[in-house]
């Protein structure tokens, strides 16, 4: 997958946050990051590696990596709920990024008892360059498809920030004691004065 993991990410934090004791905006940089996070390793696949080996072959694409890290950071805090909520949040996005890189990518769940790389589809090398095989491969809509609803869920929550943020204004205008303007009448003691007369 190449430009779905941060919009899966946000997806995912999105449908865990009403359930969690932190705040929005924390818990959706929290996820997006770690959706992220897997792939730093595309930086040594590139400048040391020299892509010798496949970038899903390090560890930062090994499950067994992260339930090793992330098991015993939750249990750590698991009296601390907010930091217990925000390890739940990293390692769902970034158990998430592996689920999604096993559609073609390949994932060695079953490491280190095996080494076999599962994946769901496989995509031909039929193109010079590496990826065109991906982009024009048909499950890339798949990935079309998250992004597509992740911009649909982010664009239908701004509205509904907007509209709130409307009511607010209105209420607190509505909410404000009315102070009626004072009558002057410059002229009406000697409009009385002549009446008089």
């Amino acid at each position: 997958m190449f430009v779905g993991h941060a919009p899966a990410g946000y997806l995912l934090t999105h449908a865990l946050e009403p359930h969690l004791p932190v705040r929005r905006q924390t818990l959706i940089w929290t996820g997006v990051c770690f959706a992220l996070l897997p792939d730093l390793d595309l930086l040594y696949f590139y400048a040391i590696d020299a892509r010798a080996h496949p970038h899903h072959s390090y560890w930062t694409h090994l499950p067994i990596f992260w339930a090793a890290l992330f098991v015993p950071l939750w249990l750590s805090f698991a009296r601390n709920s907010c930091a217990a909520a925000l390890t739940l949040v990293a390692a769902a996005n970034v158990f998430g990024h592996l689920v999604l890189d096993s559609i073609v990518g390949g994932i060695a769940w079953g490491y280190p008892i095996s080494a076999a790389y599962y994946s769901l589809f496989e995509v031909p090398a039929t193109r010079s360059w590496w990826v065109w095989n991906f982009v024009l491969h048909w499950t890339f809509l798949l990935e079309a498809g998250v992004v597509a609803a992740a911009a649909s869920v982010a664009r239908s929550r701004h509205r509904r920030s907007a509209l709130s943020q409307g009511r607010r204004g209105v209420r607190a205008v509505n909410s404000r004691p009315h102070r009626l303007p004072l009558a002057r009448f410059p002229h009406s003691e000697k409009t009385h004065d002549r009446q008089d007369l």
